[in-house]
Formats: structure tokens, C-alpha cells, sequence
């Protein structure tokens, strides 16, 4: 997932998260990205325990649901202190905050309930 600030010369800046399957592939990412345009100004790697790694199917989710999370997200929903509240995304999507709070708890309950039940580092 992507998050967009501006910056104070109102240059967008884009925060990535991605994972790579290899080591070996990251120099070609690398370099699909600055092909494109982009500057990479800074850039953590790290292992990611195999144990932890938990596939969400977020097929799982409706459409409105899947919309809401990610636009939850974009607007700042989920940081500290928060970006957005229930007012600004029901104002955002065009529907009631009920609405919106119905539409987080479902999303959110499904995602939690799949990576805490697909976890295989847990004991038993």
C-alpha cells in the first residue's frame, strides 16, 4: 500500500512498502523506480521470518468494504494522532458515519480474524 503526503515545495511523496521475493531482485527494482521518474531517498531491507508471514485474501472483503479500509488508510485514519475521523470519511465516501463504522468493523474483523487463524508460529 501507498501513503501520499505533500511536501512543503508541494512535490508529492509517495511512503512504499514492498516486499521482494529475493534479494537478488531489489537492484531491478531499483531501477524500474528511478526509470520511472522516482527518486528513492531512503530504503530499509529486512528478512522476514517465513513462520510469520500470514496470506490475507482480501476477497474476503466487499467492495465497499475493501474502499473504505483503503481510503481509512490513505486519509490518516489508522495513525497517531489520527488523520481523518468517522466524520471526514462518511463526508469523503457520501454515506452516514454509521456507514463507515459498520463498514471498518466488518473489514477489520475479517482481516484480524484471518491472519490471527492463518498464523503457524503459535502454540497450540
Amino acid at each position: 500500500m501507498t501513503r501520499e503526503n505533500r511536501s512543503t515545495d508541494d512535490e508529492l511523496t509517495l511512503h512504499l512498502t514492498l516486499s521482494i521475493a529475493s534479494p537478488d531482485d531489489v537492484p531491478g527494482v531499483l531501477e524500474c523506480l528511478t526509470a520511472s521518474g522516482a527518486s528513492v531517498v531512503s530504503m530499509r531491507t529486512h528478512d522476514v521470518d517465513d513462520d510469520r508471514v500470514v496470506k490475507v485474501e482480501l476477497r474476503s472483503l466487499t467492495d465497499r468494504q475493501l474502499r473504505t479500509l483503503e481510503r481509512a488508510y490513505e486519509k490518516g485514519y489508522y495513525e497517531t494522532p489520527r488523520g481523518a475521523d468517522l466524520g471526514d470519511l462518511a463526508a469523503e465516501l457520501d454515506v452516514s458515519r454509521s456507514a463507515v463504522s459498520q463498514r471498518l468493523n466488518a473489514a477489520e474483523t475479517k482481516l484480524v480474524s484471518a491472519i490471527l487463524e492463518g498464523r503457524t508460529d503459535r502454540a497450540d
